[in-house]
């Protein structure tokens, strides 16, 4: 929504920087309040304020999901700091025993 809030990609730069460069334009009034003004006047296609603000959340979402740059310090940030913990399954118990590939030495795990 032109007007309230920051565009996507200063989002990403905000976040990638680890410092607020870009700052919200924000308006005297509040969102939904904002919102109204973008209604359609035809009443048969008007939607909600609400109902517009969730929309352009979405379309907020969808830009930073896309956002070539995010995701890569986003994928870093996990294979970084990740963990994968798993619980064996009954089956798992049974099936897999020392002659299984998948058998870990329980005293020789790694953590």
């Amino acid at each position: 929504m032109k007007g309230f809030g920051i565009k996507a990609h200063e989002i990403v730069m905000n976040f990638v920087q680890k410092t607020k460069s870009y700052w919200v334009d924000d308006q005297d009034s509040g969102p939904e309040a904002y919102a109204e003004q973008f209604v359609d006047p035809d009443p048969a296609k008007a939607l909600p304020a609400s109902e517009l603000l969730r929309r352009a959340r979405m379309i907020i979402a969808t830009e930073l999901g896309k956002d070539p740059l995010l995701r890569q310090v986003v994928r870093q940030k996990f294979k970084s700091f990740a963990r994968v913990s798993v619980q064996p399954t009954e089956r798992g118990l049974n099936k897999i025993d020392e002659h299984h590939p998948y058998f870990v030495c329980p005293h020789f795990s790694s953590h």
